[in-house]
């Protein structure tokens, strides 16, 4: 076995070397909630309206559970006069979360008896163990949803069954794990995003089904686990499978979780009013959807920089790299704190390197400004003197806003924001350094070559009924047989159409608009009924496509599923 295969079993150990010689306690992260949990949206709320502000970093998810009490219960002393609505959300994150404790508030101990004297001891779980060294939660993860489809012979469908566990050692050591089986019938460009890319969205490989009216479905399997450490009081440590999300946004151009769980190592240091996190990760450079063959590796060492100069200002710094070794990951991108760009100038390699910017501002305790820009590639002299539309000009930037308690309506947020990529970001000269992970992006779901806006509207309209809506309109290019204009991250770019000129939305014109509404009814805790209605037209030079469904089912410690591409 070659040295650097061992580097994960190695931080693994070195993790567990550090832990044992850690001299205090100091105060445990916790383990992280699982990607798009409630708390994420009811944490972003409260960052904007209310003082004090979030004592972490809200734009690294997933957010650790300690975290998380710890400002709920700060919360709980300082709001004078919350609303039902807001009372009835800190009950909620105390609830989730109750292995880190609660406030002694009507809510929080308004808990049922439990169910055969050892089964939902509290709302949130359906089994837990409470011992000083020792926690455990387990919980059932159930969603299924039926509907009719426009346009198309089959319904659409979802039928998941799984398990959640999460456990916490000494305080020291957190694990979290989730398994899902899931049966699934989409609407056909779905099957046109599998069929080019042999990847489902969001899934990666999946196998033929058929059952419930469905003929020619899905069938998949999705996991995640990880293992956390609390090495010292300001650093602590994650091991494990599973995806991330970096930004404010409903996108992110940096990385996002539309793509499937990949291995990870990831450090966090929080010291001051800094946030500064390690991501190295081991990636799929392709798919194969047969049952045997090993898919090709590549890797990711990335970190982002958060500061609070003020405590309602955020700003920062991300730098990611994606290369390709002979089965193996390359050392000298180990180093937490140096540039990637130096280590890869010293290495002379052909690495694919992204540099980013980020920040927000809070304001008047309603309003949130965010952005993120990012840079691939770029030449000083064509990008601002000659500016010809050079090719390698390759950026990102995104722009956004955010309304809460609009207009005076308690628990009624908007949020609008604008996405733009140039022509081949994200791509490079060899297809296997794209930044892909199981051929689909590891950022926005779009690819490049396009302009998006994004409006969402969310209205918790009473404690248990949530209406959320969203419009989306998207100009892009296309592909003609054979060509690349930019908008395929899995193209190579060495392979272009033009070497000046390119501009966004180059290529076969392409226009999408996508509007959704979903009604969600707090059945018990962290169980739904939902209803969902979907519309998308996508308009391909002078040909129109459009799908939408309505579909109604229950859910339980799961997310709604998504299409939103």
């Amino acid at each position: 076995m070659p040295p650097n295969k061992l580097l994960y079993p190695l931080a693994l150990l070195g993790a567990f070397g550090l832990l044992a010689i850690a001299p205090t306690r100091g105060t445990a992260q916790g383990a992280t909630l699982p990607p798009g949990s409630l708390e994420e949206t009811l944490l972003g709320r409260f960052e904007i309206k209310a003082n004090p502000s979030v004592p972490f970093h809200t734009g690294l998810k997933p957010f650790n559970r300690a975290e998380v009490v710890a400002y709920a219960r700060l919360l709980d002393t300082v709001l004078s006069a919350p609303s039902k609505k807001t009372r009835a959300d800190l009950a909620y994150i105390f609830r989730n979360n109750n292995e880190w404790g609660s406030p002694d508030t009507t809510a929080a101990q308004a808990d049922p008896r439990p169910l055969l004297g050892f089964l939902y001891r509290s709302p949130a779980n359906f089994y837990e163990v409470n011992t000083p060294d020792f926690t455990l939660r387990a919980n059932p993860m159930l969603q299924f949803k039926y509907g009719a489809q426009q346009n198309e012979t089959e319904p659409w469908f979802i039928n998941q069954r799984g398990v959640e566990l999460r456990a916490a050692i000494d305080q020291r050591v957190f694990v979290y794990a989730n398994f899902v089986e899931n049966q699934a019938q989409f609407p056909s460009f779905v099957r046109e995003r599998f069929l080019r890319d042999a990847a489902l969205p969001g899934v990666g490989r999946a196998k033929d089904y058929s059952g419930f009216g469905v003929r020619n479905g899905y069938d998949f399997m999705l996991s995640q686990s990880t293992i956390g450490f609390q090495l010292t009081p300001h650093i602590g440590a994650q091991f494990g499978h599973g995806r991330n999300f970096w930004g404010e946004g409903y996108r992110s151009l940096f990385l996002s979780d539309f793509s499937h769980d990949y291995l990870h190592l990831k450090i966090n240091w929080k010291i001051w009013k800094l946030h500064y996190q390690n991501l190295f990760a081991e990636l799929n450079a392709g798919s194969s959807n047969g049952p045997d063959g090993l898919v090709a590796k590549k890797y990711m060492a990335s970190h982002l920089l958060s500061v609070y100069p003020l405590p309602n200002v955020q700003v920062g710094l991300f730098e990611a790299v994606i290369f390709n070794r002979e089965n193996h990951f390359e050392l000298n991108y180990l180093n937490p704190l140096i540039l990637y760009r130096a280590v890869e100038l010293a290495l002379g390699s052909p690495d694919n390197m992204l540099l980013g910017v980020h920040g927000k501002w809070n304001f008047l305790q309603r309003f949130q400004v965010y952005g993120q820009f990012v840079f691939d590639e770029f030449l000083y002299s064509e990008l601002l003197v000659k500016r010809r539309g050079w090719w390698g000009n390759k950026f990102a930037m995104q722009t956004g806003l955010k309304y809460v308690d609009a207009f005076g309506v308690d628990h009624l947020d908007l949020q609008l924001e604008h996405n733009l990529a140039r022509p081949y970001t994200y791509t490079h000269d060899e297809q296997v350094q794209s930044y892909t992970h199981q051929m689909q992006p590891l950022a926005h779901p779009l690819g490049a070559n396009f302009r998006e806006w994004v409006l969402l509207a969310r209205w918790q309209a009473l404690p248990r009924l949530l209406v959320q809506g969203r419009v989306i309109q998207a100009r892009s290019g296309s592909d003609g047989a054979g060509e690349n204009w930019g908008s395929n991250v899995l193209l190579s770019n060495v392979h272009i159409q033009q070497e000046f000129g390119n501009e966004i939305g180059q290529g076969i014109p392409t226009h999408l608009q996508i509007a959704a509404l979903d009604i969600g009814f707090s059945i018990a805790h962290n169980v739904f009924f939902d209803l969902h209605g979907f519309y998308r037209r996508r308009t391909l030079g002078g040909q129109v496509q459009t799908h939408a469904f309505l579909s109604g089912g229950v859910r339980m410690n799961l997310p709604n599923w998504k299409h939103d591409f």
